[in-house]
């Protein structure tokens, strides 16, 4: 090995060491900070108070793990060169159209398995209901229904209850969650759009890295908790606007090289426009370093770029427009969106959070902590899988530094949001687009290995990695094992005690729940006067009558923590 080849192999060493080091004590500090004790020592003492509270010989063992395994999963790559690299050269002779087919089949597969038999196809959070509510409600060719005339005993969380009754969110994931309901399944959705999410980024890696790395791109993808258990299996927003994003990045890059198809600008502005109408703030953050890219490329040759530019606003504008026109028909003005009326304008206020920067930016780190974990139930943690992403800086192009762009522009649009340190979900997509990088930081690692020690290979590097990515999940998997999780027992518990009891023509006062409070578990669609069973506030006995003399013929009921109790007039 040569000096040239020494000095790398020194700040690779040296880069690593530290880099995982320093991860190490962001993750021990977040986890900490996740825990009530040290939150009060952080309130109390400040940011050192917190950090002399860390284990920091906890935060170098588990440096000196991720070292381990990352030189285990090299050796083994090294080792069983001749097998991985023969299962290199049989991934990439199966015909495209073949892989993607078994590709998005999978992944449909077992999103579909997982949002049964860990979730039930049941909305499980009031976010999720809120979504289904808007849905029924667009079915009826509205965009809000009128409140009930005693409406407050129908409060329910994330839908305003105003006089008319509506979701707080934009209309994009209720539009697709209502094609669902049309033909009688809205739990395919989410699995459906994630499955072909796939197709549009391998597409988007075939543009910008080649065809190894589009296939190890999507297979990776397919091997992390974080694309299977937490965008398709719910009725959140975050599947469909991975699916949209996808099409606008594939678009958006093709209509940057092929100037001569403006069809693939107007495709990327309506899927950025579809994508904006599904989670506006994530959409606008992940979109902006792109659109950055292609604007002051644009400069150095503006007649060329003004006919892309011209189709891409054509193609975002209606979506403009609905988002608007949305606004002002439920809100009554375009300016004014749901989150602003449901949390009395708390959401653009910050003075009304507490909000302080140095408590935004520990919340951050604790939210890209859990974020991580859901990266990394794969072979490395998430401070690795981070750092071999980070070596792609070193055959550094543009375009690496956007899709990094995309992720940390998104970190930095939801850092106001101080208070919900659990809400890392907020990262899901973006993250997703980050891990274009991983394959390829992997490739060049195990490039750089076979040229400076003839050990391993770019190939073997990265069929060792999906491997133990595979065998991982897997074993993950197998220790949950496929009964519904415990926590959705409880959320269901309200809706399975009253089809046990086979209840038809009820009224259900709730009043007493084992988890969080009743208004999380007052779920009614549109129309719910005709439904088998209304499901009310308890506001007390006296104020209860006013609902029990509007439906006489109900036969009324309390719901406390788990029973039915019926409910004298």
């Amino acid at each position: 090995m040569d000096t040239t080849g020494k000095k790398q192999l020194i700040w690779l060493i040296v880069a690593c060491l530290l880099f995982i080091y320093f991860y190490s004590m962001v993750h021990e500090l977040a986890k900490a900070l996740g825990t009530q004790k040290l939150r009060e020592l952080f309130n109390q003492g400040g940011f050192m108070g917190a950090c002399r509270q860390m284990p920091w010989g906890k935060a170098l063992s588990s440096a000196a793990r991720q070292w381990l395994l990352l030189a285990l999963i090299i050796a083994f790559s090294g080792w069983g060169r001749p097998y991985f690299e023969r299962f290199s050269q049989l991934l990439l002779a199966v015909p495209r159209p073949y892989f993607l087919l078994g590709v998005v089949g999978m992944a449909f597969a077992i999103h579909l398995g997982i949002f049964y038999c860990k979730y039930m196809f049941f909305p499980r959070s009031g976010d999720s209901h809120a979504y289904l509510f808007q849905a029924r409600v667009l079915l009826k060719g509205r965009l809000s229904i009128p409140s009930h005339p005693l409406r407050e005993f129908f409060d329910s969380d994330w839908i305003i209850n105003n006089g008319r009754m509506y979701a707080q969110y934009t209309l994009g994931n209720s539009i697709m969650l209502a094609l669902g309901y049309l033909v009688g399944a809205p739990w395919l959705v989410n699995p459906l759009l994630a499955a072909l999410a796939l197709i549009f980024i391998y597409r988007s890696a075939l543009e910008l890295f080649g065809e190894q790395i589009a296939r190890y791109s999507v297979l990776l993808l397919l091997a992390t908790p974080l694309y299977h258990v937490e965008l398709p299996s719910s009725y959140l927003s975050h599947a469909p606007t991975l699916f949209f994003l996808s099409i606008f990045v594939y678009y958006f890059i093709r209509s940057c090289r092929q100037g001569d198809r403006p069809w693939q600008a107007l495709a990327a502005g309506a899927a950025l426009g579809m994508a904006f109408n599904t989670r506006p703030m994530t959409a606008l953050c992940a979109s902006l370093p792109l659109l950055a890219w292609a604007g002051y490329s644009s400069l150095r040759d503006w007649r060329v770029f003004s006919r892309r530019w011209l189709f891409f606003f054509l193609g975002v504008l209606p979506f403009i427009l609905l988002f608007l026109g949305a606004n002002w028909a439920q809100n009554g003005s375009p300016f004014v969106s749901g989150y602003s009326v449901y949390n009395n304008n708390a959401l653009l206020d910050l003075s009304k959070q507490r909000y302080s920067p140095t408590k935004a930016i520990l919340t951050l780190l604790f939210r890209l902590y859990l974020l991580a974990g859901l990266l990394a139930r794969y072979p490395l943690s998430g401070g690795m899988i981070l750092f071999v992403i980070a070596l792609t800086f070193i055959r550094f192009k543009p375009v690496y530094l956007f899709l990094w762009a995309a992720f940390l522009v998104t970190c930095l649009g939801y850092l106001p949001a101080a208070t919900a340190v659990w809400q890392y979900r907020y990262y899901y997509t973006p993250a997703i687009f980050l891990l274009f990088l991983l394959p390829l930081g992997l490739y060049w690692l195990g490039d750089w290995l076979r040229e400076n020690f003839h050990f391993s290979s770019a190939s073997s590097l990265l069929s060792a990695f999906l491997l133990a990515g595979v065998l991982c999940s897997s074993a993950a998997a197998y220790r949950q094992g496929v009964k519904p999780y415990p926590w959705m027992l409880v959320f269901k518990r309200p809706h399975d005690t009253a089809q046990r009891a086979n209840l038809q023509n009820a009224l259900v006062f709730i009043r007493e729940v084992e988890y969080f409070y009743p208004r999380w578990y007052c779920r009614n669609f549109p129309d719910f006067d005709k439904a088998p069973i209304i499901w009310a506030l308890d506001l007390g006995d006296e104020y209860n009558r006013k609902l029990l003399d509007y439906y006489p013929k109900r036969h009324a009921y309390l719901y406390i923590k788990g029973k039915l109790v019926p409910y004298g007039r």
